[in-house]
């Protein structure tokens, strides 16, 4: 049986007799294991599925939905992605459709707003469902720090809240802001850039990953170093230089 638990209750996923349930932090079954797969709890739900189909449940295990989705996703400031019928609208924490599903694709929510694909065109709902920036991009990614990158004509650029372009759709890539920079590439090589669009350096790398702690990793010929945000090498990219000793000096230095 189930054992009690409030919401503030952290609570592990566990498997047994090939099917999921959850676990309290003493190790008492809080949520039998009777569904064929789970996700770990996302602001006091977590998505199960059982025969096929996909729902959400309470930490006491109730359904905040009926077990009837073809596909769900967890929580994101307050809203959930659901898809019905191959398309895709989302829930909000008292299990209401808040927008029933009709996009072809729903991305879950940042800042405040949701990517949509509609009529094979990228464009951004708000949070009552209404289409704040008109879906005519080629593609589009999740906001962070205020800007989303989309494709136009075939170049990405970034643009705000309110669709304006706040950098010039022109890079062959193009990645999300982390830290006040972001990863774009021109003609194969990467550079960063801050949110003026500036170039910090010159495209002179094959790869540089995201900004942790104001340091990246960077790559040239199968060599990895690391750079600060001032685009200084604080470790050469030499041939020697290990990946995962790289990312764990990055972890280390916060």
């Amino acid at each position: 049986c189930a054992a009690q638990v409030s919401q503030n209750e952290t609570l592990t996923k566990i498997k047994c007799n090939g099917k999921y349930g959850f676990v309290s932090k003493s190790g008492q079954i809080s949520i039998p294991c009777v569904y064929d797969y789970v996700i770990d709890f996302k602001e006091n739900y977590a998505v199960v599925k059982k025969n096929g189909k996909y729902g959400f449940i309470r930490k006491d295990g109730s359904e905040l939905t009926p077990i009837k989705y073809e596909y769900c996703e967890s929580f994101s400031e307050g809203k959930a992605v659901v898809q019905s019928n191959s398309l895709f609208g989302f829930i909000n924490s008292e299990g209401r459709e808040v927008v029933s599903p009709k996009f072809e694709f729903l991305g879950s929510f940042s800042e405040g707003y949701a990517v949509v694909n509609k009529n094979r065109k990228f464009g951004y709902i708000n949070k009552f469902g209404e289409e704040i920036i008109a879906a005519n991009y080629e593609f589009g990614l999740p906001f962070s720090e205020g800007l989303a990158v989309v494709k136009q004509n075939g170049k990405f650029g970034y643009i705000n809240q309110t669709g304006k372009f706040m950098v010039e759709a022109k890079y062959d890539f193009a990645n999300t802001f982390n830290e006040g920079f972001a990863t774009v590439k021109l003609n194969g090589k990467a550079t960063f850039i801050n949110k003026k669009g500036n170039q910090i350096i010159a495209p002179i790398y094959d790869e540089i990953a995201e900004f942790d702690n104001g340091l990246a990793v960077v790559s040239n010929n199968k060599k990895y170093g690391i750079i600060n945000s001032q685009g200084r090498e604080i470790i050469k990219v030499e041939s020697d230089n290990n990946l995962a000793s790289l990312v764990e000096f990055i972890s280390n230095s916060k």
